[in-house]
């Protein structure tokens, strides 16, 4: 495991939710594993749902990179169910039943002594065209009301050699934070849930992604303020 990718991630706290983009097995490998790893030492559930990969992969992976696996698994600290199991239950994604199952989780794991629920799982269920998979963004965008208020924290798997440009694309706009090549970011596309579904007006949009924009730069000089989106006419002469 790298040190840079394991201190990234050990700055991941409950209430995040990341999006990791990925070109290929051993990118998302070391990711989960840093991923997994952290929370464990942490003492929260790990629940890692698989699609791209079959569950017996992943346990493979993380097992060798030194995670004790079955011993992991038989004291409840990690769980590992395939997507059928969870997005994709009952033949269908339905969003209301996995917000509900997240939930259940969240407070199974509080129960059972753990400190939370570190949730992570592999997108590509999306592209099943299962009933309801249409829906993901959605989702995705309630996610970002789900976590901070949770004793839990997320973490979205999109290989992006399987998706079409336009679902990564709209996936960027429900992701506070994203992983490209092993590097954790700041998004400065994001939509918080009142900008997304438009519960917002239009100039606290313009606000926010002003605010976004001025954030990544790291500076306040020429800022942007929210008075100078007022139109300014120059006076007749």
């Amino acid at each position: 495991m790298g040190k840079a990718l394991a201190t990234q991630i050990a700055g991941l706290r409950q209430g995040d939710h990341v999006c990791c983009y990925y070109d290929n097995a051993a990118d998302q490998s070391a990711v989960v594993v840093a991923y997994i790893d952290q929370g464990l030492k942490r003492s929260e559930r790990c629940l890692y749902i698989a699609d791209d990969r079959s569950a017996a992969e992943v346990a493979g992976f993380l097992g060798g990179a030194g995670i004790d696996v079955r011993k992991q698994l038989s004291r409840g600290a990690l769980v590992l169910i395939s997507s059928k199991e969870a997005h994709l239950k009952s033949g269908r994604f339905d969003c209301e039943a996995m917000l509900a199952l997240l939930n259940d989780a969240v407070e199974q794991a509080l129960n059972d002594g753990f400190k939370g629920l570190r949730a992570a799982g592999e997108m590509t269920w999306i592209l099943s065209g299962a009933p309801g998979s249409n829906e993901a963004l959605e989702y995705e965008a309630l996610m970002n009301e789900f976590y901070p208020k949770s004793r839990a924290l997320g973490l979205c798997l999109y290989n992006r050699s399987r998706f079409e440009p336009d679902i990564l694309d709209d996936m960027l706009r429900t992701h506070p934070r994203v992983m490209i090549d092993q590097r954790l970011r700041k998004n400065p596309f994001f939509e918080p849930p009142r900008v997304f579904f438009k519960r917002c007006s239009v100039k606290e949009r313009f606000d926010h992604r002003v605010s976004q924009l001025a954030s990544e730069s790291g500076t306040t000089r020429g800022r942007l303020s929210p008075t100078s989106t007022q139109s300014r006419r120059p006076k007749d002469r």
